[in-house]
């Protein structure tokens, strides 16, 4: 067997540790950037880092039918978030979770069981055994007093949560609390052959136990993020400006930029050379990130414009083309839009919604030229909205009645569309 030895030259671009920590910088958001730099701060006693302001957040606004609502204004929480993630299901057989689930979806948000055992049973078709079963393990869950079917039964559970075994104050709950609530307590003393004094201390007892297990926990709850970059319009053209007056500059300290200029200790100045060097990656590479931000958000800005003012959908845009027009890798843009929130005189949206994919892959022919998903979703739901509920539209005749607009699109197409906007099919839209 011949061997032949030979040299070649070949160019290979390396990726370093530095180059790595420098993108992983760029994907943070505000505040991971912050908590970022806080920790940083404990490993370098060198950095001398100083959060200024608070960091402005904002909480979504959004009407039923605004086009930029992508991002919903409420985090939505029923029962059934709070109870079920406490439940480990592999321990239950397929027809107890049945049971669990049915129960769960029964309790209202406050916490009481809105059906008696008996009709859970006969609606679910679940054996009653197995409802008292469900009753029972939800009643075990946190916080106390879920899934009873009266005030009294919820505070009587809680007290027995507690440990305290307390039968005066039991009798109160279960035979007297009309009589709390209107004051009567000497009726109360009397009722029960006690002191006066004796039932107002079980009636701060009482007053410590929760009525609404639920309230507060369940609902709707405002949604709030930090935006990265905040927007504005001004004289027919937009102004970027990165939300970090809270971060300020990174420094090294006096103290041991002092030390590092008159130590004799050869392994000390070492030391201090490296965290030094540190710190200045950090700022380079915190700059790095504020200059691709800006830039990027001033282009979307522009190119998006229409969209920012609410006079109409996103235009198809994709990441690799914004990458080329910025002379950037696409993998930098990505990173880049990860988790950022970019506020502007509408509102808040996440950078990722000014990237609207076109039907390319849908309209390989180009007969769809400048429409975006965006506008077929919109016409998807306008058409849907104006529907006669009787005789609800197929997948088909919205594909046909799309065509008439000029958007020529597949059934499939409409469906995944239909689907990824939340409206059932035909059949369950019928009534």
């Amino acid at each position: 067997m011949k061997r032949d030895y030979g040299l070649s030259l070949e160019q290979r671009q390396t990726f370093s540790q530095q180059q790595a920590e420098s993108l992983d910088i760029l994907s943070m958001n505000a505040q991971e950037l912050k908590d970022f730099m806080s920790a940083e701060c404990e490993e370098n006693p060198l950095l001398d880092f100083c959060a200024g302001e608070p960091i402005r957040t904002v909480a979504f606004d959004y009407e039923e039918d605004d086009e930029l609502a992508n991002l919903p204004a409420f985090e939505e929480v029923t029962p059934p978030d709070v109870l079920l993630p406490q439940i480990n299901m592999k321990n239950f057989t397929a027809e107890e979770e049945r049971a669990l689930i049915f129960i769960a979806n029964a309790v209202d948000s406050n916490g009481f069981l809105t059906i008696t055992p008996h009709e859970a049973a006969r609606v679910s078709q679940i054996p009653l055994p197995l409802i008292m079963d469900a009753i029972s393990v939800m009643q075990s869950l946190e916080p106390a007093g879920l899934c009873s079917f009266t005030i009294e039964e919820c505070l009587l559970l809680q007290l027995r949560r507690s440990g305290i075994q307390n039968p005066a104050l039991e009798k109160i709950i279960s035979c007297h609390l009309n009589d709390v609530a209107n004051r009567r307590i000497k009726h109360i003393a009397s009722a029960l052959r006690i002191g006066s004094a004796e039932v107002l201390t079980h009636v701060r007892a009482l007053s410590e136990l929760n009525p609404k297990p639920l309230n507060g926990l369940v609902g709707r709850r405002p949604q709030y993020v930090v935006p990265d970059v905040i927007l504005a319009y001004e004289n027919h053209s937009w102004r970027a400006e990165l939300n970090d007056n809270w971060f300020g500059n990174l420094g090294v300290s006096d103290f041991y930029a002092g030390l590092a200029k008159d130590t004799a200790d050869a392994e000390l100045r070492e030391y201090l050379k490296r965290k030094t060097t540190r710190i200045r990656f950090l700022n380079n590479a915190v700059d790095r990130r504020r200059s691709t931000l800006i830039r990027m958000t001033e282009y979307l800005a522009f190119y998006q414009s229409d969209f920012l003012l609410r006079r109409g959908p996103p235009l198809p845009l994709t990441m690799t083309s914004l990458a080329s027009k910025l002379g950037m890798h696409v993998s930098t843009v990505s990173r880049a839009a990860r988790g950022k929130y970019i506020q502007y005189p509408c509102g808040v949206c996440e950078m990722f919604e000014l990237f609207a994919q076109s039907l390319s892959a849908d309209d390989p022919r180009g007969e769809n030229p400048g429409v975006s998903s965006a506008d077929v979703k919109k016409a998807i739901r306008e058409m849907i909205a104006s529907e006669d509920k009787s005789k609800p539209y197929s997948d088909n005749q919205l594909a046909r009645s799309l065509r008439e607009k000029e958007i020529s699109v597949s059934r499939r197409t409409v469906a995944k569309y239909r689907l990824s906007l939340g409206i059932k099919g035909t059949h369950d839209r019928k009534y």
